[in-house]
């Protein structure tokens, strides 16, 4: 009896075997024909959905950029400076101007600059001649003055501040 057993257990294994490898063909078969329709589907719907928008993107692409709007240059003109610490025997003469950001801010600026002139001088005054001669030093000096007289006007109303004329002698 144990034989009979024995003979069926191995037969029944014998089956499951080829069951087992029968379905291990159909399973890589299957697969790979899923990940066939997955690609040709990514395809499909790139190519359909590059249709439908790509003259948008193309328009959008090849379109002039917005331009932006200058609203004008104010001239602060002249000013001398004796920086700090050399007694009078050096001076720096800078003439600024502003760009503007927003419109009707001449009449504004024009009655501020006298202050805006003190705060820039009062700036420059307190700076050594080795910061004011500096190269690398004059764009961080450009954009505390712009910061300054931004303040005094009011928020973003000087788009960039300008050295027109930056003579130290």
């Amino acid at each position: 009896m144990d034989e009979i057993e024995n003979e069926l257990t191995n037969e029944e294994s014998e089956e499951v075997v080829e069951k087992k490898s029968g379905s291990s063909k159909f399973s890589a078969i299957g697969k790979y024909f899923l990940l066939l329709v997955i690609i040709v589907g990514q395809g499909v719907g790139a190519y359909f959905l590059i249709d439908m928008f790509y003259p948008k993107v193309y328009a959008r692409m090849n379109s002039e950029p917005p331009k932006e709007q200058v609203f004008g240059m104010y001239d602060l003109g002249s000013l001398v400076v004796n920086p700090a610490n050399t007694n009078g025997k050096r001076i720096l003469m800078v003439e600024i101007s502003l760009e503007l950001n927003k419109e009707g801010l001449y009449p504004v600026i024009e009655g501020l600059e006298p202050k805006i002139k003190q705060q820039i001088n009062d700036y420059l005054s307190a700076m050594t001649t080795e910061q004011l001669i500096n190269v690398f030093d004059r764009d961080v000096i450009r954009g505390n003055l712009k910061e300054m007289v931004n303040s005094v006007v009011g928020e973003n109303s000087v788009r960039d501040l300008y050295f027109v004329r930056y003579i130290m002698q």
